[in-house]
């Protein structure tokens, strides 16, 4: 998938297309996303992380029960104005497995306070649970309330489920 970065233009209409609205640059959703063109037991290195927790900030994250209906959903959030750099489909096995290998690069006192059942914690073990059962897992960059919305809508009418929104404060289930 291409890596694009984007941020909100001056002045922006908000019922433009995401892909009109923003001005490619160095900040946004390729800052934080996994490299999933990678060895997923060095994914750790470069997760989106806050506070030593899985934190992918101004983004959705969702699952989607297979491959094909994930590449649908893709489509429709690009036909919605989500840029390829902004969405990402990734393979369950892979994302378990970056899982188990950040889990097993912590050190004792990390991994003590990883049992502590903060909602970080509890939502990245639910998507880990998820994807060992086969299942993907879908990203979208969506900065703002609108573009959260509209995201959201596309991905309910593909079947996603478990979508939250890593905003900058809080985490809100869709």
């Amino acid at each position: 998938m291409a890596v694009t970065t984007v941020v909100a233009t001056e002045g922006c209409d908000r019922h433009e297309p995401i892909t009109e609205r923003y001005d490619v640059t160095e900040h946004s959703h390729a800052e934080h996303r996994w490299p999933v063109d990678e060895d997923p037991s060095q994914a750790w290195h470069a997760a989106p992380t806050m506070l030593d927790r899985f934190y992918p900030m101004d983004d959705i994250v969702a699952v989607i029960d297979n491959r094909a209906t994930g590449e649908r959903a893709v489509q429709a959030l690009k036909d919605a104005g989500v840029s390829d750099g902004d969405v990402d489909l990734v393979d369950g096995a892979w994302f378990a497995q970056a899982a188990r290998s950040a889990v097993g690069q912590r050190g004792m006192v990390q991994r003590l306070t990883h049992l502590l059942p903060t909602d970080e914690t509890i939502l990245a073990r639910t998507y880990v649970e998820e994807a060992e059962r086969e299942h993907d897992i879908i990203v979208v960059h969506a900065p703002s309330h609108d573009d959260v919305e509209r995201a959201r809508a596309v991905l309910a009418a593909h079947g996603a489920r478990e979508m939250h929104h890593y905003g900058r404060h809080t985490i809100r289930d869709l």
